[in-house]
């Protein structure tokens, strides 16, 4: 458990520097959450849906200047994708 948050912080220090580093690009998450990363985004916009039993959150602001969209898609209550996205 220790082991996992360390890499999900890890993993929020890496997306973060891809998000000022590349002009563009999409990342799929691993370790961390989206809500790790949602603390570092201003101007946040958030939308879920439900669709039976699919879930979908995005989260839509704005980090160091570009336009970064959070996803996170669940079945049931496991989660089977969650990736960041920024252009």
């Amino acid at each position: 458990m220790i082991l996992k948050r360390f890499l999900a912080i890890l993993e929020v220090g890496l997306v973060l520097k891809l998000i000022g580093l590349l002009s563009e690009g999409c990342y799929y998450l691993k370790y961390a959450e989206i809500d790790d990363l949602e603390k570092n985004l201003t101007s946040k916009e958030i939308t879920e849906e439900t669709d039976g039993l699919v879930y979908r959150k995005t989260v839509r602001g704005f980090y160091g200047g570009k336009f970064v969209e959070l996803n996170l898609w669940s079945c049931g209550i496991s989660i089977f994708r969650s990736w960041v996205r920024w252009m």
